[in-house]
């Protein structure tokens, strides 16, 4: 991978498409260290219709300590947090963060947004929530590999496991229908 940044400019590069208010957008944003050696990118924003570049590693398998951009593998949707509140986005959004720091407590996983530095989580009700500031029980997930690629993500509810879905109105559910497939994007100069 490093040879394949070390052949990008050195320099930011930036290319404009014109948005939905015809307004202009970048297509594509990197930003590279000064420092000598190998360029690295420090972000890449929007890349042929998608807002990550060579500096992840498709399908990863979710680890306590690295970073993840989790898509679900249908139509390419991340999870992301906009003023608080969990969405799916499939273009960039400047108000958004989509990077989730994956922690590990009691053989549980949990994820920290790492801008707003809350779990993602459920209430009550089983909506997906992004509101607690520590990893407690409602914020335990355990990620099962299918046979496709990706990962169902689960939450324990007492002696079952409910699997995290797409509900109405692009909302993340827990229930004991079919879970969505997600793909874990790990960054690796995070």
């Amino acid at each position: 991978m490093n040879d394949r940044i070390a052949n990008k400019k050195s320099s930011a590069a930036h290319q404009t498409m014109k948005d939905d208010d015809d307004t202009e957008a970048p297509l594509l944003s990197i930003s590279t260290n000064s420092s000598p050696g190998i360029a690295t990118p420090l972000y890449c924003e929007f890349e042929n219709g998608h807002f990550w570049g060579d500096f992840v590693v498709h399908d990863a398998a979710p680890q306590a300590g690295d970073t993840y951009i989790i898509k679900e593998r249908v139509h390419g949707r991340v999870i992301t947090v906009i003023e608080g509140r969990l969405q799916l986005e499939t273009r960039p959004n400047r108000a958004g963060s989509w990077r989730w720091l994956c922690t590990e407590k009691d053989g549980f996983l949990g994820f920290r947004n790492t801008v707003s530095g809350r779990y993602l989580g459920h209430n009550s009700s089983w909506n997906m929530v992004v509101n607690a500031m520590n990893h407690k029980h409602w914020e335990n997930f355990h990620a099962r590999r299918q046979p496709v690629g990706g990962y169902t993500l689960l939450a324990p509810h007492w002696s079952t496991m409910r699997q995290i879905s797409i509900g109405e109105d692009n909302t993340l559910v827990a229930g004991d229908e079919r879970g969505t497939v997600w793909e874990f994007m790990k960054l690796e100069d995070d």
